[in-house]
């Protein structure tokens, strides 16, 4: 954001929540998109229709339903923060205090819902182009707007810089989500997930704990002294 707010015209460019729902009507709804992009995704498969429609429904769920329900258990954060707070100023008056409350309390921000409309379709274009991402992210999307609760206070709500700022995120997760897949893999086959899958060689890998800089870090520098990750 402080590289954004240096640049004319870019610093000024705005869109709201409000101004994306007038502008994509019902293909802004999140469940919409999802079934979309599930019934694409099937089809560049070559699954049969009734399993196109099956990943569309599924895809339209976890898109729709998800944030939702995060949304509603952390609702049950604010007022505890807010109580919280009240105690610490009442008996720290003389000192700053900051309470730290986990992102997904903005979930039902309409900015972030707006953004995560625009930023699946990109996502899984980000997948297919660049270079060093090798997977199509589904059920990562879900995480996404965890993210998103993070990324608009700094950008003050406006879902143009809101999409700048994932999408050179994203692209930075795929590839470090890529690079991280055959630990997570191991790990998943250690603790007995998705066996028969791996066997067959499949390769596992997701945005949230597979995106971390500071794992690829570790990862990295165990491999380069010869050590085991795993």
């Amino acid at each position: 954001m402080k590289v954004i707010d240096k640049i004319p015209g870019l610093r000024s460019a705005r869109a709201s929540a409000e101004d994306i729902k007038d502008t994509f009507g019902l293909f802004g709804e999140p469940m919409v998109i999802g079934f979309i992009i599930g019934v694409i995704l099937a089809a560049i498969a070559r699954y049969p229709i009734d399993k196109m429609l099956l990943v569309g429904v599924t895809m339209a769920a976890t898109l729709a339903l998800f944030p939702k329900m995060a949304g509603l258990i952390c609702e049950g954060i604010v007022p505890v923060t807010t109580t919280i707070m009240t105690f610490m100023k009442k008996h720290f008056g003389d000192r700053e205090l900051n309470i730290a409350v986990d992102p997904a309390i903005l979930l039902g921000d309409p900015s972030v819902m707006a953004t995560f409309i625009i930023m699946v379709p990109i996502s899984i274009i980000i997948s297919f182009v660049v270079p060093g991402i090798g997977f199509i992210p589904i059920a990562s999307l879900s995480a996404m707007p965890y993210w998103l609760g993070g990324v608009v206070p700094h950008t003050r709500g406006n879902v143009i810089h809101s999409v700048i700022v994932m999408t050179l995120f994203i692209g930075i997760a795929g590839v470090i989500a890529t690079q991280l897949a055959p630990s997570i893999t191991r790990l998943n086959f250690i603790g007995g997930y998705y066996a028969e899958q791996i066997s067959a060689g499949a390769m596992l890998t997701c945005w949230d704990e597979g995106s971390n800089i500071f794992g690829l870090i570790f990862v990295k520098l165990f491999e380069a002294l010869g050590l085991s990750v795993i």
